[in-house]
């Protein structure tokens, strides 16, 4: 479509009204941006205080400290990260856990408009793991470990049994074990209800120690051993203990009232067969039914030849 060439007066004038436009725009821009600027650094918005709840052993302060290097500083070098619409909630909750494992869970909230309140759970200690040997110097320290089998802590020396003791490489790699898992929590929770299970016959576990062949081996507080697979399963491997450690029919020629004190192991690996070894002797089978059933049912003392 032809259009006429436009003379140069109104050229002139149109170029005019294109400078006054991007000025009046630029302007508007301007404007609008020290605005939101002046509304992100008005006191009124900003975080003036950190509290923390929740903590036991955690300090406050060191938790605080980690939230306010995380609230200092500016987005894009204008808006300030202390205001209380840009605080950064989920890297102040990254960073709690990087910086205290003991930490289980963390919550951030606003509290009061002005408060920025983190409130956090711990891990409590339900075992400890105390390096990769039995035998080893425990000069150096164990660590705490929780019900999921994650080690979040050095824990302080212990006189007496305070806690359970694990021992192995487990799923431990090379480096500080703070922040990883030594078992996964299913073995955790199976080996605590076979502790459980076995004090109701008199037998307090004191320590175990998991080889890198599934071998465990579950030490007692009167020096007996219990060995066992992490490979079986926990429930025939349960049963299996209850019979023998409920029964007096077993091992007649072993002398005292726990009998398990008296041996240099009792092992449940191998299925309907138990073997055991007196420190003096070697290994004897115990040799029950093929079935659970079968074993509720037929009398100890038939079972044992």
């Amino acid at each position: 479509m032809y259009q006429p060439l436009l003379s140069p007066k109104k050229q002139k004038e149109r170029k005019k009204k294109l400078i006054a436009r991007s000025v009046l725009f630029s302007l508007c821009a301007i404007m609008c941006c020290s605005f939101a600027v002046w509304v992100f650094t008005v006191p009124d918005f900003q975080i003036k205080k950190i509290a923390v709840s929740g903590n036991k052993v955690l300090a406050s302060e060191d938790i605080k400290s980690v939230v306010q290097k995380d609230i200092s500083g500016k987005y894009l070098f204008l808006f300030p990260l202390a205001n209380v619409l840009l605080y950064p909630k989920e890297k102040i909750q990254n960073d709690i856990f990087s910086a205290f494992h003991r930490a289980n869970s963390v919550e951030i909230s606003l509290e009061n408009d002005d408060t920025l309140l983190v409130s956090l759970t711990e891990r409590d200690p339900a075992a400890l793991w105390c390096g990769l040997e039995k035998d080893a110097d425990e000069t150096n320290g164990c660590f705490y470990m929780d019900k999921t089998g994650y080690l979040f802590d050095v824990s302080p020396t212990f006189s007496g049994d305070a806690y359970f003791k694990f021992y192995g490489k487990g799923l431990l790699g090379k480096g500080d074990p703070i922040g990883h898992n030594f078992i996964s929590y299913d073995l955790f929770r199976e080996v605590s209800d076979l502790r459980n299970m076995l004090e109701k016959y008199g037998k307090k576990m004191i320590e175990i120690f998991l080889g890198d062949d599934s071998r465990a081996e579950l030490i007692t507080e009167s020096g007996c051993m219990i060995i066992f697979s992490t490979d079986q399963e926990f429930e025939p491997l349960m049963a299996n203990m209850e019979v023998v450690f409920s029964s007096s029919d077993w091992g007649k020629k072993i002398h005292g009232s726990d009998k398990c004190a008296e041996l240099e192991y009792i092992d449940f690996r191998f299925g309907n067969k138990i073997y055991y070894k007196q420190k003096t002797s070697s290994p004897t089978p115990i040799v029950f039914a093929t079935t659970t059933a079968l074993i509720g049912q037929i009398p100890f003392s038939q079972v044992i030849r």
